[in-house]
């Protein structure tokens, strides 16, 4: 399944793209803003979203280099790159 990021929607979406929701994206942003990480459960708890949703578009920013996994004491956490927060800090705006 290919991902695209912001830079790449704009042309025409291939079939099995991964289009991530602006709603979800923002509640994902909302955590990582206001924490200095978090792990899935965090994340899923923190959003209100199914932890089946939230993985994708974890993905997603991984991908656009959005986000940064990183390992403390053997777990999986997440924080935003410097592009990230202000990425995080646009979509919040949206919502004002």
């Amino acid at each position: 399944q290919r991902q695209m990021c912001i830079r790449d929607s704009i042309s025409a979406p291939e079939k099995n793209e991964f289009s991530p929701n602006i709603s979800t994206l923002r509640r994902i942003m909302t955590v990582l803003l206001y924490a200095k990480h978090a792990d899935m459960a965090m994340l899923v708890k923190g959003t209100g979203i199914h932890y089946t949703r939230v993985p994708m578009h974890i993905n997603w920013l991984e991908h656009c280099k959005l986000i940064e996994s990183i390992i403390i004491e053997h777990d999986v956490y997440f924080e935003l790159t410097e592009k990230g927060k202000s990425f995080g800090l646009m979509i919040l705006s949206l919502f004002d």
